[in-house]
């Protein structure tokens, strides 16, 4: 009897030890149980100190068996979680980790992904769409193989297994493809007339590089070297749910399975202009995983703020290669209003500018941006979940984002008017009300007309045929091809009255024009539908869309607002546009 007690006690001691991560696993309403067994064990021992005191029973012995059956409870219900108290779960954890890689080898994902606690894609399930991306991926899928190393280790409803995997590292391939791509050209100009390899500026002609470049990855990684190949012992992580072992996607095993880059889409786009990067200088190109919920990090010495025009166009003149032959709306003769700064931000990716300036009488706050790849263009809502019932300000959804620019959205939580997608999925059709604005994955602006469409299908139509992203519903439409829409009954905005206002517009391929009107003490009216338009028309836009207005209207900078808010309070909202760096944040560092 002795002996049972001491051991419940150390079971108990345990328990105590591990609490915290014990409950973690314990399913909510076993816990509602355990609660309610607490609370009625702390007042049996009330009760029994209180009868002691009163000589009625012994203490010790009454006090002794509450923590007994405690130990008990605890034994039968919350130790199997902690391990401290095996279980036996049904099923051999080796034997699905045995048959989760077997099917990875056999390229049979669908089987792979019944077996683990995630549906996300793995990288070898890439759908190839040229022949070098095809290449990669063939090399990827056929390269798998493995050994399961010693038993697995159980405890409790958690398992373990090693297991040692050989796979195709894809960015080890890289300084090969570099070199043979480097060998392929010097072959090319020794072999061919000085006129066929340059133009008058001594420049190789369009496609060379492409040539040479596509060459070099069909021959490496087409012949597969050995140390193209990987070997990674993984600690395979599982937990038994739902009557079965399941294996845990954590990053080490999803690194494996996208043969040993982030993503696998992301390295094939990037990988040639690494591979000349040293053979001519040509624009890198970086790009923002469509799936990614945020952004790269901004390089914060990039941000500047300043009252001085000129030293914002010294910062202009260096975004030559980004801006090509396009030219800014902003210039260093507009004038800025009185005792208030120019914003800006510049790196390879992206040239963002802010000001503030009195047009009319009204007090406009400005934003003009150029980015790199349409990527850069991205819609945050509260929770990256649609309908979720958290709002939270434009500046805190932005700085969850890293957003470099952001302006506000149209509030769709608020109201259940327009057609709403997100991350391509229709969440929302109330065809009637009001126009809508879509931004593709080109990164243009596309508009719809209240009432447009019949029926949900027809929008899922638009949606696939001009691969749209996502799309915002307030409106109206202030500008279409270049001319300024006009704007009669209107259902939403109260257009015709003075109001708070803000808007996006589209000035050329991937420039963007932003502007809120705000309430000031020297402008209470805001400003109306007509004066926006006409704003945004006037700085060049051939579209722009009106967002929702109000105390909602707010550009974001860094994180924090640069615009009078009304009332200087940031709204609650559901979501926001925004625009972000693509520069990996290795790369900023460097």
């Amino acid at each position: 009897m002795e002996r049972l007690y001491s051991a419940i006690m150390l079971i108990l001691a345990e328990a105590l030890l591990n609490i915290q991560g014990t409950f973690a696993l314990i399913p909510s309403e076993i816990r509602q149980y355990i609660y309610a067994l607490g609370i009625l064990a702390l007042l049996s021992f009330i009760i029994v100190l209180l009868l002691s005191i009163k000589k009625k029973i012994r203490f010790f012995a009454a006090a002794s068996g509450i923590i007994v059956s405690c130990a008990s409870v605890y034994l039968f219900v919350i130790a199997p979680y902690a391990g401290t108290v095996s279980l036996h779960p049904e099923g051999d954890p080796k034997a699905v980790v045995n048959e989760f890689f077997t099917d990875i080898c056999l390229e049979d994902y669908e089987a792979a992904h019944a077996l683990t606690d995630s549906r996300a894609a793995y990288g070898v399930e890439m759908i190839p769409e040229n022949d070098l991306e095809e290449c990669y991926i063939e090399k990827l899928r056929a390269g798998y193989s493995y050994e399961m190393i010693g038993e697995p280790l159980v405890k409790g409803l958690r398992a373990s297994q090693n297991v040692k995997v050989r796979y195709f590292n894809m960015p080890s391939t890289g300084m090969d493809v570099k070199a043979k791509t480097m060998a392929n050209l010097d072959d090319y100009v020794q072999s061919h007339p000085k006129d066929e390899v340059y133009d008058e500026k001594n420049n190789y002609l369009d496609g060379i590089t492409d040539l040479m470049y596509e060459r070099a990855v069909k021959s490496v990684v087409g012949g597969g070297k050995s140390y193209f190949y990987s070997f990674d012992l993984l600690q395979v992580e599982m937990e038994y749910t739902d009557g079965r072992w399941q294996i845990v996607m954590d990053d080490e095993l999803r690194n494996v399975l996208n043969g040993g880059t982030d993503n696998t889409g992301t390295f094939c786009e990037n990988a040639k202009s690494d591979a000349l990067s040293e053979v001519i200088y040509i624009p890198k190109t970086y790009v923002v995983a469509e799936e990614a919920l945020w952004g790269p990090a901004p390089d914060q010495a990039l941000f500047g703020k300043t009252d001085d025009p000129e030293e914002v166009q010294a910062v202009v003149d260096t975004a030559w290669e980004l801006l090509g032959d396009q030219e800014l709306s902003w210039s260093p003769s507009i004038k800025i209003v009185h005792g208030t700064y120019i914003n800006y931000y510049c790196d390879d990716t992206i040239l963002a500018i802010t000001w503030r300036q009195r047009i009319n009488g009204e007090y406009c706050t400005c934003a003009e941006v150029k980015i790199l790849d349409p990527s850069q263009l991205r819609r945050k809502l509260s929770m990256d979940t649609f309908g979720s019932p958290v709002e939270q300000t434009a500046s805190a959804l932005a700085r969850q984002a890293n957003a470099v620019l952001a302006v506000n959205g149209d509030y769709y939580k608020y109201r259940g008017n327009g057609i709403c997608v997100y991350q391509r999925e229709l969440c929302r059709a109330e065809l009637r009300t009001t126009d809508t604005c879509y931004f593709n994955t080109d990164g243009e602006m596309l508009f719809t007309k209240a009432g447009q469409f019949k029926n949900a299908d027809e929008v899922n139509e638009y949606i696939e045929a001009n691969d749209v992203l996502f799309a915002v519903s307030f409106g109206p439409v202030l500008v279409d091809n270049g001319e300024i829409q006009n704007v009669g009954y209107y259902a939403l905005g109260q257009v015709h009255e003075g109001y708070s206002r803000s808007a996006i517009g589209q000035i050329d391929e991937l420039h963007y024009f932003m502007m809120n009107i705000n309430h000031t003490k020297a402008t209470p009216d805001g400003g109306r539908i007509e004066s926006i338009a006409q704003y945004m028309y006037d700085f060049g836009c051939q579209k722009a869309y009106a967002l929702d207005g109000g105390q909602t209207a707010e550009l974001v900078m860094n994180g924090y607002p640069v615009n009078p808010v009304d009332w200087s309070s940031e709204r609650m909202v559901s979501d926001i546009i925004y625009f972000s760096t693509a520069m990996p944040e290795t790369e900023e560092a460097e």
